[in-house]
């Protein structure tokens, strides 16, 4: 591939996924909230009927919808642009490190902009927001405990989401169409779940 041919290949992966990554990532957040919501207020140190119980749950949908779009961006465009920068120089059978590796830094650099929105939404959902308390430690307070949490996610499923379009592509000797892409990564999320469900079981029989 031409140094060209590279350049254009890498402004449409950048397009690609700052457009896809943003609406897919709003979408969810959006849909999932009312969930989102009532978790945060069942964990709440004040009791799930004092955050609000089962009223407002959209309160604090706000800061998400702002942040949702450019964290969901930033992570695939990340992401994508490592790999595709590293693919050419990783030999094919470090391809599963490859992808473990780019999701990680994925996770790390969207965090920057989830983990503030993560922690204004919350105190909004719980009717603890007090603006004369918003600063700079506050708003990256857990910052770490974030990627820590979100990091295995990404390093798990990406892999097996790439092995999967990878077969596919194989299978119809030809690249995949994006619905092709979606499928393979609701199988790879499902593999996933069942996977955390395995290691849930084996950690209650055998501790």
């Amino acid at each position: 591939m031409t140094t060209h041919s590279k350049s254009l290949n890498m402004k449409c992966i950048f397009i690609t996924s700052l457009i896809a990554g943003g609406l897919a990532g709003t979408i969810v957040d959006v849909i999932l909230f009312p969930l989102d919501t009532l978790k945060t207020r069942l964990q709440s140190k004040q009791g799930f009927i004092k955050s609000g119980g089962f009223s407002n749950l959209y309160k604090g949908i706000l800061p998400v919808t702002i942040g949702s779009a450019p964290s969901a961006s930033l992570f695939f465009v990340t992401y994508e642009s490592i790999k595709s920068i590293a693919q050419y120089k990783i030999p094919k059978k470090y391809d599963s490190f490859l992808h473990m590796s780019s999701a990680s830094l994925a996770e790390m650099v969207a965090c920057l902009i989830r983990v503030p929105v993560e922690v204004i939404k919350q105190k909004k959902q719980v009717s603890m927001l007090d603006r004369k308390d918003i600063n700079f430690k506050m708003l990256y307070c857990g910052y770490w405990s974030t990627v820590l949490r979100d990091m295995p996610f990404s390093l798990i499923q990406f892999p097996i989401w790439e092995y999967f379009k990878k077969i596919w592509s194989l299978h119809v000797d030809r690249e995949i169409l994006p619905i092709e892409s979606a499928v393979c990564g609701a199988i790879a999320g499902l593999k996933f779940i069942i996977f955390i469900l395995y290691i849930i079981i084996l950690l209650y029989l055998f501790f």
